[in-house]
């Protein structure tokens, strides 16, 4: 699976293209070599329609996980109160 997080940045820079074979699509990623900057032999990664689909729908329930937590701490904030973690020293 391809990182889709800098896919917008890398596509803008020309360092990935996405093309059909046939029925099927392939994604070409540019490499550098880290040391000197030479370009290397491209790497070539099937893309799967389906599988993009499904990591959609793993995040978008991530999304509705996350909300739900966000949900529950404002909850509690709203609904417990605020006790200090020790009660204040008094000098008697």
């Amino acid at each position: 699976m391809i990182n889709v997080s800098q896919y917008e940045e890398f596509k803008t820079k020309g360092l990935i293209t996405i093309s059909k074979v046939g029925d099927a699509y392939a994604i070409s990623s540019k490499k550098f070599d880290p040391q000197t900057g030479e370009t290397l032999t491209s790497e070539v990664q099937s893309l799967s329609i389906d599988e993009l689909h499904e990591k959609k729908s793993e995040l978008l329930a991530a999304i509705v996980n996350i909300d739900l937590v966000i949900a529950d701490c404002l909850a509690a904030v709203d609904v417990l109160p605020v006790k200090p973690i020790a009660e204040p020293m008094t000098n008697n």
